[in-house]
């Protein structure tokens, strides 16, 4: 809010595969590309592009019919950025739980460690994420969901130190 330079768009590609191995506990392997371009709110020029590979290993703990618990791993390796200095990887932690209250409604919190370190320049960043939604499933194909986020962030560099709390819905 209080630095309007920082407002910008994001758009994301996503091709990815997933593989579920139920005699190993249910564990669930993910892979995928991403591509994301970072452009102006006004215009369409972009000011920084990304190809990346994530990769991800889950394993969900089911509590009875209703709740689950999910552990996990994550690292996002950037492959290719331009231009080259923002370029970073993500190595992270996390620990989830959701659990269905009704057929139509339920609840989602997750809790993550992230290690960012950029690719130039030595900077490394940490970050605690805290984030949580409520979702109403009304039909199968239609689910209106409440959103939330709180992000702190730790660098090395005490000028990318911050907190931010986001907050909004999806359909």
């Amino acid at each position: 809010q209080d630095f309007s330079s920082f407002n910008f768009a994001s758009f994301d590609a996503i091709a990815g595969l997933a593989y579920y191995m139920p005699s190993f506990h249910n564990l669930v392997l993910r892979a995928n590309i991403d591509y994301n371009r970072l452009t102006g709110t006004d215009d369409f020029d972009d000011f920084f592009s990304n190809v990346g590979l994530g990769l991800n290993a889950e394993l969900p703990i089911r509590i009875g019919r209703a709740q689950q618990i999910s552990i996990g791993a994550t690292a996002d390796v950037s492959l290719y950025a331009t231009p080259d200095p923002p370029q970073r990887n993500d190595f992270g932690i996390y620990l989830g739980y959701a659990v269905n209250l009704s057929r139509s409604f339920s609840l989602n919190a997750a809790g993550n460690i992230v290690v960012r370190p950029y690719d130039s320049g030595g900077r490394t960043d940490v970050s605690e994420i805290l984030s949580f939604s409520a979702n109403y499933h009304i039909r199968d194909w239609l689910t209106v969901s409440a959103i939330s986020s709180f992000v702190a962030n730790q660098s090395n560099r005490d000028v990318f130190d911050y907190e931010v709390f986001n907050a909004g819905g999806g359909v």
